[in-house]
């Protein structure tokens, strides 16, 4: 994929158009390109040292224990795998950390470049040529994410806390968890609990129910003024700025 990606470079990439399409100019997208192509040698650079690292690391001197992870066909997980076994347990959960927020920005770029391509590509261009900016939008929040106005403050931080607590029951061995909530079909090898259930498809989408309160909950005080009670928008902070927030909102939610 490297060699791919340094022969033909990024054109196929969505991140590239979209800073592309997003700058101010057209030189100033020129010297992004520029920047970029060296750049991305040097953002390699770590890479390249990590998996030098293990492939030159005794691993018989660890915990992991021999053959070595190229042996075991385990190649792709070399970076957890030196984190865990080769660095303080402080750095492999920053490390480990950094790495999963980094993969989380850069699939919401894509999917968000992806699909503003697709409206004004696609849908503009072939399908209906007379479609406004505010229909495109819509067109671009349906491929992405449905936004409700029954999602609030209240249903977020209930759908993070459960996820978080199911995730953390289901263990995780990289992090040397154990795991307390058992899916069908796991087994036991090696004295590791190994779920081949799709535990985190099922986590996401209990979070994902958990998010959005009914209209008619149950009244409960609130603890700080800001906050919109249950059942109800942000937009309570619109009002103290002339209904400018409220408008907006009331004219970009479902």
């Amino acid at each position: 994929m490297l060699c791919v990606l340094q022969a033909l470079g990024g054109l196929s990439y969505q991140d590239l158009y979209q800073r592309i399409l997003s700058a101010a100019s057209s030189a100033q997208a020129q010297d992004t390109c520029f920047a970029a192509a060296g750049l991305v040698f040097i953002t390699g650079v770590p890479s390249v040292i990590i998996g030098a690292v293990a492939a030159s690391t005794d691993w018989n001197q660890t915990a992991y224990g021999l053959p070595a992870p190229f042996a075991r066909g385990e190649a792709g997980k070399v970076l957890p795998l030196a984190l865990q076994y080769l660095t303080p347990p402080w750095v492999s959960v920053v490390g480990i950390g950094a790495v999963a927020a980094a993969v989380m920005s850069s699939m919401d770029s894509v999917l968000l470049s992806s699909a503003s391509m697709f409206s004004h590509n696609i849908y503009k261009s072939t399908l209906r040529a007379q479609a406004s900016d505010r229909e495109c939008v819509w067109v671009i929040r349906l491929i992405c994410v449905l936004h409700c106005r029954c999602a609030n403050g209240y249903g977020a931080t209930a759908g993070y806390l459960v996820a978080v607590t199911l995730r953390l029951l289901s263990g995780e061995p990289l992090l040397r968890l154990p795991t307390v909530l058992l899916f069908p079909g796991w087994r036991e090898e090696g004295g590791v609990i190994r779920q081949y259930f799709p535990f985190r498809t099922l986590v996401m989408l209990v979070s994902l129910v958990c998010i959005p309160q009914p209209p008619a909950w149950p009244p409960w005080p609130s603890a700080v003024a800001c906050c919109p009670a249950p059942g109800t928008c942000w937009p309570h902070w619109g009002r103290r700025r002339g209904g400018r927030m409220e408008k907006l909102l009331a004219s970009t939610s479902c």
